[in-house]
C-alpha cells in the first residue's frame, strides 16, 4: 500500500504526490549524528507540548496553509498526534491518528511514511520524512519548533543540518502561527 498526501501543483491543479523512498545515506548521516543518544522523542514531544512548523520543503503540506502545529498525548498505553492545519481561507483541519515509536523514527501504525528526527534541542526539531515503499527522490522535511520557547541558535543549526543532508527548506511559515 502507498500513501499520499495532498498538495498543489504549479498550475493550481491538484495532485496527489508520494513521499520519496527512505535514503539509507541520510539515515545513516542522522544515526551517526545521534552517536550513542538515540532522542527520546514521543515523551519529549508531549512534554514540550504545542509544536509548531516553521519551514518545509517544498509540497509538505499543501500550498494553502497558513500555520501547522501540532500536540502529541499520551492515552493509556498509546501516543497520539492531533495535527491542525489552519488555510489561509476555511476552517482549521484536524487530524488525530496514534504514532509509535522506533530507534530514532515515528510513524502511524499501518502506513509507510516514516519521520526521523535529525535534530532535537533546544525545542526544536528537524524531521526527515520518507516512504519505505516510494520512489527515489528529494529529501523530504520539516523544523518544528517549541510553542512555549526554543532556542534560536538551535533553529539556525538546525536549518544548517537540514542542507547538509540535502533537505532543502523553502517554504517558510510565519512565526505568527506559534500564537495561533
Amino acid at each position: 500500500m502507498r500513501t499520499y498526501l495532498v498538495a498543489f501543483a504549479l498550475c493550481g491543479a491538484l495532485t496527489l504526490v508520494e513521499s520519496s523512498k527512505c535514503d539509507q545515506k541520510i539515515i545513516e548521516k542522522i544515526q551517526e549524528m545521534w552517536g550513542n543518544c538515540i532522542p527520546n522523542i514521543l515523551e519529549t514531544a508531549v512534554a514540550y507540548g504545542k509544536e509548531v512548523i516553521v519551514a518545509t520543503t517544498p509540497l509538505y503540506y499543501a500550498s494553502d496553509r497558513k500555520c501547522v502545529y501540532s500536540i502529541f498525548i499520551k492515552e493509556e498505553d498509546q501516543y497520539k498526534i492531533v495535527n491542525t492545519e489552519v488555510p489561509y481561507k476555511g476552517s482549521e483541519i484536524r487530524v488525530v491518528l496514534p504514532i509509535n515509536e522506533y530507534e530514532g523514527y515515528t510513524n502511524v501504525p499501518g502506513r509507510t511514511i516514516r519521520r526521523y528526527y535529525a535534530f532535537y534541542e533546544g525545542g526544536v526539531q528537524l524531521v526527515y520524512k520518507c516512504t519505505t515503499d516510494g520512489e527515489e527522490g528529494d529529501a523530504e522535511g520539516a523544523v518544528k519548533v517549541r510553542a512555549s520557547g526554543y532556542d534560536e541558535e538551535k533553529l539556525t543549526e538546525a536549518c544548517e543540518i537540514a542542507h547538509k543532508l540535502g533537505i532543502t527548506l523553502s517554504t517558510q511559515f510565519d512565526r505568527s502561527c506559534i500564537y495561533c
